[in-house]
């Protein structure tokens, strides 16, 4: 079972690394979903965190995603931008939108 960071903020993508999750950068919601269906046709892949400033640009493609396909799990996390970036550790973010340990 593997993670992966979508994500339109390099922070972000530096940040998760350190913790041992992949990233994959893209500059707008058609790369977010291009990026998306790769991670789908990868069976490896069990969970996808998308920052939520790019999971709100592609909201309504993502929800149709999501109808369409079971796996992976998709995750909507604070990017580094985010008031609650600040506020909350990412590992605990983590921890408690999904129940896992990092």
């Amino acid at each position: 079972m593997r993670y992966v960071l979508i994500s339109d903020d390099e922070e972000s993508l530096r940040g998760l690394r350190l913790a041992g999750i992949a990233g994959i950068r893209v500059a707008d919601s058609q790369g977010a979903m291009e990026a998306l269906a790769l991670c789908a046709a990868d069976p490896e892949i069990a969970l996808v965190l998308i920052t939520e400033k790019l999971k709100a640009s592609c909201l309504k493609e993502l929800y149709a995603f999501m109808l369409e396909h079971s796996a992976p799990i998709i995750v909507g996390i604070p990017g580094s931008d985010d008031a609650a970036f600040q506020k909350t550790d990412m590992q605990d973010y983590i921890r408690n939108a999904v129940g896992l340990k990092v």
